[in-house]
Order: structure tokens, then sequence, then C-alpha cells
């Protein structure tokens, strides 16, 4: 078995993307790359999340999921 991590990430009135990475950090470079944010990166991945949804910009979600 191996974890994985799953993302779920659009810009608003956009359709959702998902994409699954084997590394956190992965899932970090995609997102604030999506968002043409990296001068936001400063603020972690909760921080931007919670910057995204006040600002109505987008959207994104990371969990963990077991693969067999």
């Amino acid at each position: 078995m191996k974890m994985v991590y799953v993302l779920k990430i659009r810009k608003s009135g956009d359709e959702d993307d998902v994409f699954v990475f084997d590394d956190i950090h992965k899932v970090a470079d995609v997102v604030f790359e999506f968002f043409d944010a990296e001068d936001k990166r400063k603020m972690g991945l909760d921080g931007f999340q919670h910057w995204l949804f006040q600002r109505d910009i987008g959207y994104f979600d990371v969990w963990r999921e077991i693969v067999r």
C-alpha cells in the first residue's frame, strides 16, 4: 500500500481539476503555480487557502488516500 495526496483545485467559476501526488511539496508547487502566486508561498497552504477563499479567487482541497 502507498499513501498519496489528492489535490482538487479550481479558479472561481471554473470546473475542478484533480491531481494525485506522492509528496506534499509537489502539491504546494502546483497550487502556487496554478494561481500564479509564488509570492504568497510564505503563507503556507492553509493560509493561502483562506486568502483565496476570502477574495473569491479560487479554491483547493488536499487530502491523503491509501492506494493498494
